[in-house]
């Protein structure tokens, strides 16, 4: 399984995100998180991702927004976060939060940036567009 490592990137070297910060893996693996993110981009019409110009993003709500490299270099996210290939990251309040593909990543936590809130937002952003729909 690629499991996702939890906590900040940069580990020791006086980046402050200790030495741990990578060891504790989420309860979610990584293909799991993708294909939640895959069915939102479903949801909102992304096709063929690897023909894009760069990366596809969509803004989730006010605070989560997700950019999708499928190309075989890295990409910059519209402010210029750079998306490893064939990755995903996702940003909360403008600050990287996660990157991963389909071998694992790192998600951040913390009480406003979780799994748990990530999820809610997709799953609130996915309600609303599916009640904008015809009946």
């Amino acid at each position: 399984m690629s499991k996702l490592a939890r906590g900040r990137p940069g580990g020791p070297s006086g980046s402050g995100a200790g030495d741990d910060a990578m060891t504790e893996t989420a309860d979610l693996d990584a293909l799991d998180l993708m294909a939640i993110i895959a069915a939102f981009a479903k949801q909102r019409g992304a096709t063929k991702l690897n023909t894009h110009p760069g990366c596809w993003e969509a803004a989730v709500d006010e605070r989560w927004r997700i950019a999708i490299n499928a190309h075989p270099e890295a990409h910059a996210a519209a402010d210029g976060w750079k998306v490893p290939m064939y990755s995903f990251a996702v940003f909360f309040n403008g600050w990287l939060w996660c990157v991963a593909n389909a071998t694992g990543g790192f998600v951040g936590h913390g009480e406003g940036a979780s799994l748990d809130t990530f999820r809610a937002a997709i799953q609130a952003a996915s309600e609303h567009a599916e009640g904008e729909g015809d009946p």
